[in-house]
């Protein structure tokens, strides 16, 4: 690289505008997940797809990625950003509901649905499209927004209790914020109630009201435990309801699966009960292993084990390898919620 080229690109990174803190993150997440990709895919291999094919599908990903950043970035007027966010809600629904009737289940959770070949993640879509609802909903509540529907001349003076502001909270974050929950925990409860907490804690810092935190922290615990108290009933039977609470609580308390695998009657049941087993208990070995330093980059041996170690699984592979300097990819994501 030469001096000229040098100084041109520290001054596009010098006058490059926006929190500079936030593009170092964003690069520094790009460039740890191109590195753990490579290294966690040997199971994904084929006689026709190498690691290296795999590492080029994924460097397609984050190339696309990046474009779509800087041409977001590029949009220069907030209101039409902020006028965008209002149809968050609308379009998480949409796909929501598309997802339940077109999605594929998977292990009993449905996370995504093909167009044309390609998955379309709809979760992944639902927590950006969320927080920027969220994001206008408190904007809207905080200075007297209409909404659309008290727009529509269809419905003039037809709307006069969406003026109170119980009802504007109802109807703007409470009735969006559970009905996001309910539809993304039917494809799978952990993604349900980790969006939903990316949800509380935008409306916790995009205000200082915190008894809308509280009251909706204390609603979905009680989804929650109903969720849970279902699945407890209903488990044994032909179809049990909220199975993915079953498989979430599998991988902390695996005491019934292995009463499942100790009281398997057949081979096929036998090992039915082993791979629900296997995952968990590789993901635990793979952290034990990893001790303090880990075992260093490439090392791991139980990417050979756990079949979604490059999915479900990937925190444990990145312990395995690097120890305690796993904690700084923790460190990343939440430096980029706070900033």
């Amino acid at each position: 690289m030469t001096k000229e080229t040098k100084k041109k690109l520290w001054y596009f990174l010098d006058h490059l505008a926006g929190d500079k803190v936030v593009w170092i993150i964003l690069l520094m997440l790009m460039l740890l997940s191109i590195l753990f990709i490579f290294s966690s895919s040997s199971r994904l291999t084929s006689v026709s797809t190498s690691r290296l094919d795999i590492m080029l599908d994924h460097l397609k990903v984050v190339g696309l990625s990046l474009v779509f950043v800087i041409v977001i970035y590029n949009i220069k007027d907030i209101e039409f950003i902020r006028k965008c966010s209002r149809f968050g809600f609308a379009i998480s629904l949409i796909l929501l509901i598309v997802l339940i009737i077109f999605g594929k289940n998977i292990n009993g959770a449905v996370r995504f649905f093909t167009i044309f070949g390609q998955q379309i993640h709809v979760f992944e879509i639902v927590k950006v499209a969320m927080m920027m609802y969220i994001a206008w909903a408190l904007d809207a509540l905080e200075n007297k927004r209409p909404l659309l529907i008290e727009q529509s001349g269809l419905f003039k003076g037809k709307l006069k209790f969406l003026k109170e502001t119980k009802t504007r909270h109802l109807v703007m974050l409470y009735i969006p914020l559970l009905a996001t929950f309910l539809l993304v925990a039917k494809g799978s409860n952990t993604a349900g109630l980790f969006i939903a907490a990316i949800m509380v804690v935008t409306i916790a810092v995009g205000t200082n009201e915190w008894k809308h935190v509280l009251i909706l922290g204390s609603l979905l615990g009680v989804l929650a435990i109903g969720m849970v108290t279902v699945y407890s009933v209903t488990k044994d039977s032909e179809h049990p309801r909220f199975e993915r609470v079953g498989t979430a609580m599998g991988r902390i308390i695996s005491i019934d699966r292995v009463k499942h695998y100790e009281n398997a009657r057949t081979a096929s049941e036998k090992q039915d009960a082993l791979d629900k087993l296997r995952q968990p208990y590789s993901a635990r070995l793979a952290i034990k292993q990893g001790k303090f330093l880990g075992k260093g980059p490439g090392q791991s041996t139980q990417r050979y084990v756990v079949p979604d170690m490059s999915e479900d699984y990937m925190f444990s592979f990145i312990v395995e390898e690097y120890g305690v300097l796993s904690i700084f990819v923790i460190m990343l994501y939440l430096s980029l919620l706070a900033r």
